[in-house]
């Protein structure tokens, strides 16, 4: 145990790392014995086994800073870290929950766009004193819209270094944007990034209720509140 934690820093952590790994291998053992398992997908077979492995290689990405750098990644970072991995390489490119009608790519930018954003709030309270809550509210909103920026732009960069179709820039008679046939890569960046807005203000407008709640609950006699009149016993 004392093992796990210094290497991977939480058993949550190894436990989630596991079963990452178990899916990637599994999907990567499908690819290669069943010539039917990706049916008439027009991504290559050489590239889903390369996702496979992408992801077992980014997995690690937590344990070597933590042993090559000395440094301590923030459990919940690191969760979330696992999870995108997992989402993306495994679960959406490799497995083909991206090319679905139910648009798993929205849902995971949904969720990327309130957990970042949440991400955001914690940074800033821990990083910052005597911040105003709205500054607070709209630094972690712009936070999390600048991680959804950065990831297009790495998205872009892919499929102009490789050849790939991650913006779904290049014409598909098998999927659809929207209703859109794919080769519309305009309208699915617009979405991912419009679809990262709603969860993230998702996150902050929760966390305006959150806190009026709480500082009703602790809310002063108000000294408008007019008390009862006690007579002076003198």
């Amino acid at each position: 145990m004392e093992f796990i934690r210094k290497v991977w820093g939480s058993v949550w952590v190894f436990a989630l790392y596991v079963v990452c790994v178990i899916v990637s291998l599994v999907s990567f053992i499908l690819l290669v014995s069943d010539p039917t398992f990706i049916g008439d997908a027009p991504v290559p077979r050489i590239q889903m086994l390369l996702y496979c492995w992408v992801a077992i290689i980014l997995f690690h990405l937590g344990m070597i800073i933590r042993l090559g750098f000395k440094r301590r990644v923030p459990l919940y970072m690191e969760l979330y870290y696992i999870f995108i991995v997992l989402s993306h390489f495994v679960l959406g490119s490799t497995l083909r929950l991206f090319d679905q009608g139910w648009h798993f790519d929205k849902i995971l930018h949904t969720a990327s766009g309130a957990v970042v954003a949440g991400i955001g709030i914690t940074l800033a309270l821990a990083k910052t004193k005597g911040l105003k809550r709205g500054h607070m509210l709209l630094f972690a909103f712009c936070f999390s819209m600048m991680v959804a920026v950065m990831w297009e732009f790495a998205e872009f960069g892919i499929d102009a270094i490789f050849g790939t179709n991650m913006q779904r820039w290049q014409d598909d008679p098998y999927q659809t944007v929207f209703g859109t046939p794919m080769g519309s890569g305009l309208i699915d960046t617009m979405m991912d990034m419009i679809t990262h807005a709603i969860g993230a203000l998702v996150v902050v407008v929760g966390y305006v209720i959150y806190k009026k709640r709480q500082e009703k609950k602790l809310l002063p006699i108000s000294q408008d509140v007019e008390l009862p009149v006690v007579d002076d016993p003198e």
